[in-house]
């Protein structure tokens, strides 16, 4: 059995702002290689979150493990396993993207294993535009050089917010695939902050979603979008086929469709729904476990927002 290490662990984390608790006993982990969504509406405490993993503003209680080290304990060898852009990554638009990496790498030499900056270039689809002043990037290309930016200290998370907020929609696509080559290729967790639900959808396989500084749900993407025991049945006879159902025991009709029916049934009982409706010479084109989308599971959760 292959055993999954946990790179980031947040316990009881806790901030208050006077009054008010922002960030209520929040805990969750992140396992090395996942790409890891945090959600929540505006307001939530997300960016609140991720400044305290990062040790950028206190906590009022709760712990923050990365790589194991406790960051109130072992915070050097806790934060160098860790980058981090969060809202627009800063650099000097005057200046190449060479240049700006050089800057970075001058305060990154002290890791023996740091990226050289061709590397870094090369890893964000940039090696052929490093000459280039930053100010005549798109944003798509500045986005890419702020991961370059964070990457050359060669960290073990990256944490990533809303990484494609305002790109056009090639910019998205190139984004997307270079969070999951990160991983894939590079050995990398991502932990990505967003609204954009779909996207997360899309690339995460694991999502925590926050409200008032409260979770409200930590699973993998695949089982809260999986319904249990839902499943679509494709027919041009609808309405006949949900007549046969109707009074079965082993099955109910749950959704009438434009171009199927949705049925609740266990997987053992499905095989009798088919044999059911193909005895019927009821026609069926497909058979497939029905979807939830993360926009449906998110409203359900926040109640709305």
């Amino acid at each position: 059995m292959i055993s999954v290490k946990e790179i980031l662990k947040v316990e009881n984390l806790t901030k208050k702002r006077g009054n008010k608790i922002v960030v209520d006993n929040l805990s969750f982990t992140v396992n090395q290689g996942d790409i890891f969504g945090f959600l929540g509406p505006n307001g939530a405490g997300k960016s609140t979150t991720m400044k305290m993993i990062l040790n950028l503003i206190n906590k009022d209680g709760g712990k923050v493990y990365i790589d194991g080290y406790d960051i109130d304990k072992k915070f050097k060898e806790a934060i160098k396993n860790v980058a981090a852009i969060i809202e627009s990554p800063a650099m000097y638009l005057e200046l190449t993207a060479y240049e700006n990496l050089k800057i970075v790498k001058n305060f990154s030499d002290t890791y023996s294993c740091s990226y050289e900056i061709d590397e870094a270039l090369e890893i964000v689809g940039l090696r052929g535009r490093g000459n280039e002043k930053v100010k005549n990037y798109s944003l798509g290309m500045k986005q890419r050089l702020g991961i370059a930016m964070a990457l050359i200290k060669n960290p073990k998370i990256i944490l990533l917010d809303e990484p494609t907020n305002g790109l056009d929609p090639k910019g998205v696509i190139e984004m997307r695939q270079l969070i999951k080559e990160l991983v894939t290729k590079h050995k990398k967790t991502i932990i990505i902050s967003s609204h954009i639900l779909h996207e997360i959808e899309m690339i995460c396989n694991k999502v925590t979603i926050i409200k008032n500084g409260k979770q409200i749900l930590e699973s993998d993407i695949k089982s809260i979008t999986t319904k249990k025991d839902l499943f679509f049945i494709k027919t041009t006879s609808i309405g006949e086929a949900s007549r046969i159902l109707n009074g079965k025991n082993y099955v109910k009709v749950e959704n009438i469709e434009k171009n199927g029916i949705i049925v609740q049934a266990n997987e053992s009982s499905i095989a009798l729904v088919i044999k059911e409706l193909v005895n019927n010479n009821i026609p069926i084109y497909e058979v497939s476990v029905s979807n939830s989308s993360l926009e449906d599971i998110f409203i359900e959760v926040t109640g709305g927002n």
